[in-house]
């Protein structure tokens, strides 16, 4: 496999070094439970996971962290997609590599309890990942930063919009003033303060699916 993305190699320098990672965690990761991680609780794990990449990627990089008192692990993905421009789909990629690791710790937990069911089971729970995207361009990241705002339909998204427009109706906004302020289109707006004229109701949940009957 080759790298084709030499510019990624440049934040190796950073998450090479357990140090430097154990200070960008304690200072930047606004973590409670990281708060005072060390060098020496952080392992790489890098080359148990490099069937996840599409090539080689040199400056990709797993932790896995030890947290003290805690057996369960916690990973750090510095698989940092180390980025020269914006990338709209690294929201995926992330998420690819997060999947990945969770099936890994699947198969290691089966492994190490002899319980193959043990995912099954109500208290399993999957360890918990920190994704960063290491942007070294000097333009603004505009790529979305929610998972959910790349889903086509996304009946969350949608509530949230309709929560805003019934409290800017409470305060007496028009629609030109919501679209604007919400950055939605006027259409969507128009269709949302017409269901909610017609049911009567601010209920956000009962909004969406008088809108979205099944």
């Amino acid at each position: 496999m080759n790298n084709t993305k030499k510019g990624d190699s440049s934040a190796k320098l950073i998450f090479g070094n357990e140090e430097l990672v154990s200070q960008l965690l304690r200072n930047y990761s606004g973590l409670e439970i990281l708060k005072d991680v060390q060098a020496e609780d952080i392992e790489d794990v890098t080359d148990r996971y490099v069937p996840m990449f599409e090539e080689e990627r040199d400056s990709d990089v797993v932790k896995k962290i030890h947290l003290k008192g805690n057996e369960k692990p916690f990973f750090l993905i510095s698989l940092i997609e180390h980025k020269s421009r914006v990338d709209y789909n690294v929201i995926m990629q992330l998420l690819r590599y997060m999947v990945f690791i969770w099936i890994d710790y699947e198969r290691e937990m089966k492994n190490q309890t002899g319980n193959k069911d043990i995912v099954r089971t109500k208290g399993f729970k999957y360890p918990p990942i920190l994704p960063i995207v290491y942007y070294e361009d000097s333009g603004r990241w505009t790529a979305d930063m929610n998972l959910a705002e790349r889903i086509m339909l996304n009946e969350g998204e949608t509530i949230c919009v309709i929560k805003q427009v019934c409290k800017k109706l409470d305060k007496a906004k028009i629609m030109e003033q919501m679209a604007d302020e919400l950055e939605e289109n006027m259409e969507t707006i128009a269709k949302i303060c017409s269901a909610i004229e017609k049911e009567g109701t601010h209920d956000a949940e009962a909004i969406f699916h008088f809108m979205n009957p099944e």
